[in-house]
């Protein structure tokens, strides 16, 4: 009678286990993705999506292409539906890590993009450049979409 209470305790820790780590890896890595331009200021997004309503959060900062030397200028939030969090889900997650980490190309006018997720920063400059020889182009995606879903005005390199 011990073993089956003990089994049944097992299983039942085991089933939890597994829809925990199913419930956490469904969730989004926390991210921030910043597009400096070359002669605009930098416009930074990140998703809040730990609230009952999931929101897009866009600043706005001053200065030209350096957050370090700029000021908020402006904070946006925008509500996600279901749909959209999905969708930013997909692209943050088809993102190669690795492609951005190697990636060294370098130019001498041209956007700038960084990734900063999980304590690492990714720092890429005008990603719309070769980004299928590359291997960025989820980020490309993800940005683009960000930009949209933000309403942010003008093309986003």
């Amino acid at each position: 009678m011990q073993f089956k209470n003990w089994y049944l305790t097992i299983r039942l820790l085991t089933t939890l286990l597994v829809l925990s780590s199913s419930a956490f890896s469904a969730s989004l890595e926390p991210f921030r993705l910043t597009i400096a331009k070359s002669f605009d200021a930098p416009v930074q997004f990140h998703v809040a999506a730990d609230k009952n309503q999931p929101q897009l959060v866009i600043t706005y900062w001053s200065g030209i292409r350096q957050i370090q030397s700029g000021k908020v200028e402006r904070t946006d939030v925008r509500d996600l539906s279901k749909e959209q969090l999905a969708e930013i889900k997909k692209l943050f997650n088809g993102i190669d890590m690795s492609a951005l980490a190697s990636d060294d190309t370098q130019g001498l006018d041209g956007s700038t993009w960084v990734l900063s997720t999980g304590g690492a920063s990714y720092r890429i400059w005008s990603p719309e450049v070769d980004y299928t020889y590359r291997g960025i182009g989820a980020l490309v995606d993800l940005g683009g979409y960000l930009w949209w879903l933000g309403g942010v005005p003008g093309e986003y390199w």
